[in-house]
């Protein structure tokens, strides 16, 4: 580990920068989902023995920042998006080192806005997306493209906005209100080669659905002048209270179809046995069959165990998730 620094530059422009606190364990018990984020407010020289849970009291001399401390708490299966910072009692005017921040100089206020990392592998309904430019031989450059029916799928990545260009299918250049966009791995057979879009990240926020509704599909590729938003309250319903009865797969396909896809609707859903891919909430990559998902994870009798409980072989490399 690098040698700390022996002072912290005063600069004003400093103040009110946001920074990411780094292996923040001294928080105390509770959801701290996702990354959590310090808003500078001083420079401090931290004496030995300073009354703060992010000190040693090593007898040594420290430069840090006092700071508010910021973190938004999300349930990873349900959709939500970010709402005002949440600074915890307790949490405000904290002193912390110089070591444990990200570097102050880089201000992550974008980032802290657009909440990029919390997307991380939740799951999306959209109709509006931006494809790699094939006319052309840039690889930064997206077009937006509106398409004829909704697809569902999981962010894996994201990128910020000001590497990329953005055009209309006419070429007229876009300016994205958002500061990243998200990779989304379009949902579909195990078996079929992985398919990529960008979502603008307020757009992702916007679209969030459940885990539920990504496996087993629901509305994926129903037409775009639909609402399938105004379904989702039947969805949830149906969900917790169908009771899955010990039956063979057939014979529960027709009646999971029954419950929820009422005769003449345009509601789309897969309780298929071909599997999907899933990346979980901790990076692991799984495969999923929509069928079997429904017997563990429906009803009112539903496991609560993770998805990823009894995976045997999986993988978090970068390479692999990108590939999903």
């Amino acid at each position: 580990m690098a040698n700390a620094p022996a002072s912290v530059t005063r600069a004003d422009e400093l103040r009110g920068n946001v920074v990411r606190l780094e292996c923040p364990h001294e928080l105390p018990e509770g959801d701290w989902d996702g990354p959590v984020y310090a808003c500078l407010r001083e420079p401090r020289h931290i004496q030995p023995g300073h009354a703060s849970p992010f000190v040693i009291d090593d007898s040594s001399r420290r430069p840090g920042w006092v700071c508010d401390i910021v973190s938004r708490r999300y349930n990873p299966n349900e959709p939500s998006g970010p709402s005002s910072e949440d600074i915890a009692a307790g949490l405000a005017s904290v002193v912390i080192p110089y070591t444990r921040l990200s570097h102050p100089a880089e201000n992550l206020s974008r980032e802290l806005r657009d909440r990029p990392l919390l997307l991380q592998f939740r799951f999306v309904r959209f109709r509006t997306c931006f494809l790699l430019d094939g006319g052309g031989s840039d690889t930064r450059r997206f077009v937006e493209v509106s398409q004829t029916v909704f697809l569902v799928g999981q962010v894996v990545a994201y990128r910020p906005c000001d590497r990329l260009s953005f055009v209309t299918p006419s070429g007229v250049t876009l300016r994205p209100t958002s500061n990243y966009m998200c990779v989304v791995a379009i949902r579909q057979p195990e078996s079929n080669s992985p398919a990529h879009v960008l979502l603008p990240a307020q757009s992702a926020w916007d679209s969030l659905i459940s885990r539920h509704e990504y496996v087993v599909g629901w509305c994926h590729g129903v037409p775009a002048g639909t609402y399938p938003t105004r379904r989702t309250a039947r969805f949830r319903s149906r969900w917790d209270e169908f009771i899955v009865p010990d039956t063979d797969d057939a014979e529960l396909q027709r009646l999971l179809r029954d419950a929820f896809v009422p005769s003449g609707s345009d509601t789309t859903v897969d309780f298929g046995t071909s599997s999907i891919r899933l990346i979980t909430e901790f990076g692991r990559i799984i495969s999923i069959v929509p069928l079997e998902y429904a017997r563990t994870y429906i009803g009112p009798s539903r496991s609560t165990a993770r998805v990823d409980e009894t995976a045997n072989s999986d993988s978090d490399s970068p390479d692999d998730i990108l590939a999903v």
